[in-house]
């Protein structure tokens, strides 16, 4: 099916879990995906706001009934686009609320994205605030709409980046405050 603007709404939501390949990995313990308590903290906070909508679970077919999913799906109605890479990849650009996952192609979404709140999740205690993919590197520092959740054991949520590199020092946070862009100089 081809996807048109005018199927996208208000309150529409998009719940990215790419990385299918990630999802036999324990939850937070080695940060190969987000936790599914991530995503219903994160709707959860939505509903209490009053704009939670429609959630499009942005997933390979193969993964849908991989636990994360399942887990989330068990305390939100999902629905679920089963389009091409780039047309899921497009939905979710439009998308209200754009809730990723680790990975270049959430990274690639939250960058683009048209929505109003864009939600990320890091590992604070790993340095690459991932383990099988640099998020240091690609970490947002200058856009208001981007939160970050922290999904360690007891770590933070709802942060800006600016919280994030002003607040508590973390392997993450040092890394992410270390790294230099030849045009801007430091991030912090």
């Amino acid at each position: 099916s081809v996807l048109r603007d005018k199927d996208l709404g208000f309150g529409v939501q998009g719940l990215g879990f790419r990385g299918s390949d990630k999802f036999s990995a324990p939850e937070a313990e080695h940060c190969q995906v987000a936790p599914a308590s991530y995503y219903i903290s994160v709707l959860k906070d939505l509903e209490v706001q009053g704009v939670l909508g429609t959630i499009w679970a942005v997933v390979p077919p193969m993964a849908k009934n991989e636990p994360i999913v399942r887990t989330v799906a068990n305390s939100f109605k999902l629905s679920f686009l089963d389009g091409s890479a780039a047309q899921e990849h497009y939905f979710a650009r439009q998308a209200d609320t754009f809730v990723g996952s680790f990975g270049s192609y959430s990274w690639m979404i939250a960058y683009l994205s048209r929505g109003n709140q864009i939600h990320l999740p890091y590992y604070s205690k790993h340095p690459q605030g991932a383990s099988w993919i640099n998020w240091a590197d690609l970490f947002i520092h200058d856009d208001p709409r981007i939160v970050y959740h922290d999904v360690s054991p007891g770590g933070a949520s709802f942060q800006s980046a600016q919280q994030l590199l002003k607040g508590k020092s973390t392997p993450f946070s040092e890394t992410v405050k270390a790294r230099k862009n030849p045009c801007l100089g430091e991030v912090n």
